[in-house]
């Protein structure tokens, strides 16, 4: 479903640079739409969310099982339906958390952590699109070896500057970035 992204050092090219142009090239084929229960479309009702999760689940469960134990980098694409995709999202997660990132930015954001702090989820974003008739898909790629993933985001970040991507996972250091978002 996904692919996977090996770094291999070759003599006659910059081995960053092809690893990097290989993952671009790979998240933009390997876009999967997500699918959520009519009932969503057109609320923002969190409780209505909140009762829908299993059936998300359900609707993406190959999409979701099949990141299990994979670190990579993942994008998150919205569109009206029959437009092209628009990027708004990159992140990356290592194998042993991927799977329950991604859920947290599709399916429902525990916004309740151990820590006090918020996830940093983009739940809120997905919610409200999907209300305004959005439709929401998702590409990953596993980059090997793992450690790599990091460098492959933050160049993809520089070169896309997606709108949903800032610093902050306090509700206040979020509340900044989208003010400072707006006003760019």
């Amino acid at each position: 479903m996904f692919e996977k992204v090996k770094y291999l050092p070759m003599t006659d090219q910059d081995p960053l640079q092809v690893l990097l142009q290989k993952c671009k090239e790979s998240l933009r084929e390997t876009i999967h739409e997500i699918k959520y229960p009519s009932a969503l479309h057109g609320s923002k009702a969190i409780k209505l969310w909140e009762l829908y999760t299993e059936e998300i689940d359900t609707l993406n469960a190959e999409t979701l099982s099949s990141l299990s134990g994979r670190g990579g980098v993942y994008a998150i694409y919205v569109a009206k339906p029959n437009t092209d995709w628009s990027l708004k999202y990159v992140g990356q997660a290592k194998g042993t958390v991927l799977r329950q990132r991604i859920r947290s930015h599709l399916v429902w954001r525990n916004k309740n952590t151990k820590s006090g702090k918020f996830t940093g989820s983009k739940f809120d974003d997905i919610q409200s699109h999907v209300s305004l008739g959005y439709d929401i898909a998702l590409s990953f790629i596993e980059v090997i070896p793992e450690s790599l993933r990091h460098y492959v985001e933050e160049m993809i970040l520089a070169r896309s500057h997606p709108q949903w991507n800032f610093h902050g996972t306090t509700l206040e250091g979020q509340n900044l970035s989208k003010t400072f978002c707006s006003i760019r």
